[in-house]
């Protein structure tokens, strides 16, 4: 749902989703979705911290 709302241009709706699932389970792919949503938001930041995290749970993936 999160990707959808991204899609759709619902940026915060999908940073709360997003955020929910990661409370869930910490997955890279999260972590990367979240990232885009700070991104768009135009928060380097949190988008950079969220890249971080995803690459610390998936080394090997070189889309990150």
């Amino acid at each position: 749902m999160g990707w959808l709302d991204y899609e759709e241009n619902k940026i915060n709706t999908a940073l709360t989703l997003f955020t929910k699932s990661i409370s869930l389970a910490t997955k890279a792919e999260t972590f990367f979705a979240r990232s885009q949503c700070y991104l768009k938001l135009n928060d380097h930041e949190k988008a950079k911290a969220d890249l971080q995290q995803a690459l610390l749970r998936d080394k090997n993936n070189t889309e990150y």
